[in-house]
């Protein structure tokens, strides 16, 4: 009968143990399950706000290469207006000369005339003599000034002329 006793006491320890063992694994059943709705939904955030990223992310993108592409097309419409007045140097520079030569001309007939002018004339003819032999100067000097544009000029005296205006 004591045997009965103790294979009854085992059996109801076994019992216990399995309804307790089974009871906690309901909870931990539980917690795993919290735990997997809580990840699903950080990775659904997760999610979300990488989409939100890449939007913003490509419409950054959009906005640079926009201004990159103005920046470009201003640079080639400069350039090309930049190729055409230098191409044009020849011409203008034989305009300067024939414009210089005839203020000089000009200047030399009025001194001509004055040494028979009127005493009041005197006055107005040198007056008109200097203006034309400054305007004369002044052609010269860019007539020079675009012969001087076929030279190259050094890279570093005109990285500070690079300057945007924004």
């Amino acid at each position: 009968m004591q045997n009965l006793i103790y294979l009854i006491l085992i059996v109801l320890s076994a019992g216990a143990g399995w309804m307790a063992g089974s009871w906690s694994g309901k909870d931990a059943q539980k917690a795993l399950d919290v735990a997997k709705q809580g990840g699903e939904k950080i990775v659904e955030k997760r999610d979300t706000l990488q989409a939100e990223l890449d939007a913003k992310l490509k419409e950054k993108k959009a906005e640079h290469d926009a201004e990159l592409a103005e920046r470009d097309a201003k640079f080639a419409a400069a350039t090309a207006e930049f190729n055409k007045k230098v191409s044009d140097r020849d011409g203008r520079i034989a305009a300067l000369e024939r414009s210089s030569r005839s203020y000089l001309q000009r200047a030399a007939d009025l001194s001509a005339r004055l040494a028979t002018a009127k005493p009041e004339e005197v006055a107005g003819l040198k007056a008109e003599i200097a203006d034309l032999q400054a305007k004369a100067r002044s052609d010269q000097a860019e007539s020079r000034g675009n012969v001087c544009v076929k030279e190259r000029v050094p890279a570093d005296l005109l990285a500070d002329l690079r300057v945007e205006k924004l």
